[in-house]
């Protein structure tokens, strides 16, 4: 990864770091991306409310279909992790948009195209304090690249991972601190907003450090955003794209004897469309039912 070119092309978007202050990338919009031999992969964008509220799109693969859907995990399930491959979710033939409120409002949603069925209360902002959603991938070159010469503004940044040699499969795990906390999780106080983050079992990750207009009691919160790669696929499929999140409260999120939930949407989906629109219905507005059965769009 070229540090220099992306650090040159970087630095006006990012407070300079002060004593007590930690380091970030500061920008309208947030475009997700691992860097290449001259271009970049794009994933995800990520924009804001003026209150704060996190918005999360997905416009760079085209393989919809796919299902969306709340992942109901039971308390005391031990098999919650294989629970989405055969959970009963929505069909949608368009690439939707997470929405997450600071009132813990969360849903999936495209104006104009779905209807906002699936929703649920999830964590408020000062709550979750932590971990706020995931955006899962593989089969990298099935996203759209872009080449260098797109820089970055303060309208529209693009944030680079370094993924060399290329893994099976990447998460892109998205945690929202209060400052007070970031400093808390800081070894030593870094000078970029580029840094590693350890996770729960003491392993390094790459992440970046984004500026969020949320604050609470006078306090600006970021948005840490962690690279984890990994030699295991996601799915059988070549390429996949998934989003989790809308979590439970810390508290609720982590308590196996409770019953948790959140929010999912995976792509693509194969199989027999029509069949699973009837079983488990679609939150498309504009599904139309084609004479040979199959599951078209107007």
């Amino acid at each position: 990864m070229d540090w220099e070119r992306t650090i040159a092309d970087l630095k006006p978007l990012w407070f300079p770091p002060v004593p007590g202050k930690v380091a970030a990338i500061k920008a309208d919009q947030y475009v997700i991306a691992t860097e290449g031999a001259g271009y970049y992969n794009k994933f995800f964008q990520i924009n804001f409310g003026r209150d704060g509220s996190i918005f999360v799109s997905l416009p760079y693969y085209t393989g919809v279909p796919g299902v969306v859907g709340l992942w109901q995990i039971p308390k005391n399930d031990g098999a919650a992790r294989a629970a989405p491959r055969y959970a009963a979710f929505s069909v949608t033939s368009h690439a939707v948009k997470y929405s997450h409120h600071p009132n813990g409002r969360a849903h999936f949603s495209l104006t104009g195209k779905v209807r906002t069925d699936i929703k649920k209360q999830a964590a408020e902002f000062q709550q979750a304090n932590g971990h706020i959603f995931t955006v899962m991938v593989q089969g990298m070159a099935k996203f759209k690249a872009q080449s260098y010469v797109e820089n970055s503004t303060p309208k529209r940044a693009i944030v680079p991972f370094s993924v060399w040699p290329e893994p099976r499969s990447m998460k892109f795990a998205a945690h929202l601190f209060s400052e007070s906390e970031m400093l808390r999780r800081f070894d030593n106080e870094p000078n970029t907003p580029f840094f590693l983050a350890r996770d729960n079992i003491g392993v390094s990750h790459g992440a970046t450090l984004l500026a969020t207009p949320f604050t609470h009691n006078g306090e600006s919160y970021f948005l840490q955003i962690t690279l984890i790669g990994s030699d295991f696929p996601l799915d059988d499929k070549e390429v996949f794209l998934g989003l989790i999140g809308g979590f439970d409260p810390p508290d609720h999120a982590f308590d196996e004897t409770r019953d948790r939930s959140c929010l999912i949407c995976i792509y693509p989906k194969t199989g027999d469309l029509e069949e699973m629109r009837k079983q488990f219905g679609t939150i498309d507005l504009d599904y139309i039912n084609k004479p040979h059965g199959g599951f078209g769009l107007v």
